[in-house]
């Protein structure tokens, strides 16, 4: 059951960030920089709405065809390794809907106090590390209940 949700959560999540991707695209000016020195890291627009769609798509795609031919000979395992996997799409996702987010903000011609911003990459990138280091324990705890 639990499993349904976290399938309904990444579809969301997924649409959300082609959402937010299309959105920024919209606001975008013809020189998208990406980096702090504004004077060598930078491209196109349309590089750039390329590269981050192939980068989600490549990403949700390799999760969900490994959550699809994931066979693993205890049920439970594999319902949770599957679970797992796409819970961590999720989180990958949130993380990409903050930096295209943060590429928008670095972009603006407004004055923009990027402190009040910082803190949801931080949260972002702890929440990936908190979720990778929680697959091994996850694991050892499935199998001590097997």
């Amino acid at each position: 059951m639990i499993g349904r949700f976290i399938k309904f959560f990444w579809f969301i999540s997924l649409f959300a960030g082609l959402a937010a991707l299309l959105y920024v695209y919209a606001g975008l000016s013809q020189q998208v920089v990406y980096g702090a020195e504004a004077e060598t890291m930078f491209t196109d627009r349309e590089s750039f709405f390329y590269i981050a769609l192939g980068i989600l798509t490549v990403c949700n795609f390799s999760f969900y065809a490994l959550t699809k031919n994931m066979k693993y000979r205890n049920e439970e395992m594999n319902t949770l390794l599957v679970n797992w996997q796409l819970s961590f799409a999720i989180v990958l996702n949130v993380f990409y809907i903050i930096g295209v987010n943060f590429i928008f903000l670095l972009n603006s011609g407004e004055h923009f106090n990027y402190d009040n911003f910082g803190f949801l990459i931080i949260i972002s990138l702890s929440l990936i590390v908190l979720w990778v280091f929680a697959l091994p324990i996850l694991v050892i705890r499935q199998r001590k209940s097997i």
